[in-house]
């Protein structure tokens, strides 16, 4: 694998054996409870992770809203993950989610902070317990990234890049614009001015954390949920002289049903 890239402070991952050949992937759609959302998941290790043989450590992503993240799902999603990954990072969206706050509830930034590790700390200890005892594993904060230096300098880079390249800009725009629209679609105009801008920091932040990750070896990332279009976007090299290019990314995308055959 190229490396992928080498001023923010991680060690790159390397791949063994170039491209995996792709088999057929009809077996390999449902087990123990986690669906494979084909049509979100991309990238040259998918069929590598499915048959638990990845060539890079992976993350696996989770949002602190999602139902996908309360504890009867975990208790099938994480073990599945860290069977398919010799070196797994669960990432809680505890500090990252104080955007959300900021924006949706009008809380000021140190009010958001609190509450929005108040609401992640129960995914953590959850995470934690299931991880217990199982090596190779570790449960983050997103503060744990966003705050380090690498991850700062790579938010500057890509932050510098949003207001110098149209392209990028609008797609984040859209990004953001939409999520508004579906979450307070009887907003103000000026309170839909302010929603944006707090949002476009919030997409911009996801988007540094995730490259940040990759950075540091995780070419590998499971979400369950669907793909960021951006970071796809970012992965296929649709945006010209991007700062951190990450061709090696893969993303994969699951649902999760509990005991109870419910999603």
């Amino acid at each position: 694998m190229a490396k992928m890239s080498a001023d923010y402070g991680c060690k790159a991952a390397t791949e063994n054996d170039g491209l995996i050949n792709e088999p057929d992937r009809d077996d390999l759609t449902e087990e123990d409870g986690v669906h494979l959302l084909p049509e979100q998941t991309s990238g040259p290790f998918v069929e590598a992770f499915l048959r638990a043989s990845p060539p890079s450590p992976c993350f696996l992503g989770l949002s602190i809203r999602n139902k996908m993240s309360n504890r009867s799902r975990l208790e099938v999603l994480i073990p599945w993950v860290a069977r398919r990954a010799h070196t797994l990072t669960v990432v809680i969206g505890d500090y990252i989610h104080r955007h959300n706050l900021i924006a949706f509830n009008e809380m000021q930034i140190s009010e958001a902070a609190r509450k929005a590790f108040a609401l992640g700390s129960r995914a953590t200890r959850a995470a934690r317990r299931i991880l217990s005892g199982r090596t190779g594993c570790r449960v983050l904060s997103s503060a744990d990234l966003t705050e380090t230096p690498g991850c700062k300098q790579i938010l500057k880079a890509v932050s510098e890049y949003y207001a110098s390249e149209p392209t990028f800009m609008r797609d984040v725009t859209a990004e953001v614009t939409a999520f508004a629209a579906r979450a307070l679609p009887k907003s103000t105009a000026a309170r839909t001015g302010h929603l944006l801008t707090v949002l476009k920091d919030y997409v911009l932040e996801e988007i540094s954390m995730f490259l940040y990750l990759y950075d540091c070896g995780h070419a590998v990332e499971v979400y369950p949920g669907a793909d960021l279009t951006i970071m796809r976007s970012i992965a296929l090299g649709l945006y010209p002289r991007f700062p951190v290019p990450c061709p090696w990314r893969t993303h994969i995308s699951v649902n999760v049903k509990t005991m109870r055959g419910q999603e």
